[in-house]
């Protein structure tokens, strides 16, 4: 993360309230989104941004990288 403060809202560090919002959300996304990498860097994406949204008041530019492993 930058350019972006540690702690949001909940006083919680930022990477790991965005990751735990991510690890919550995968295993109830379509499989289809899932093996689609540009609808799945939509979502997260948009799932990114509401996060810091809610903890921050800003929606920050957002870069998704998926690497997957075979």
């Amino acid at each position: 993360l930058r350019g972006l403060p540690e702690r949001g809202i909940s006083l919680n560090d930022l990477s790991n309230v965005i990751e735990e919002d991510i690890e919550k959300t995968l295993p109830f996304l379509d499989q289809k989104l899932i093996t689609e990498d540009k609808k799945l860097e939509e979502q997260l994406t948009r799932l990114v941004k509401r996060v810091c949204s809610n903890e921050i008041g800003k929606k920050p530019e957002v870069t998704i990288l998926i690497s997957r492993l075979a």
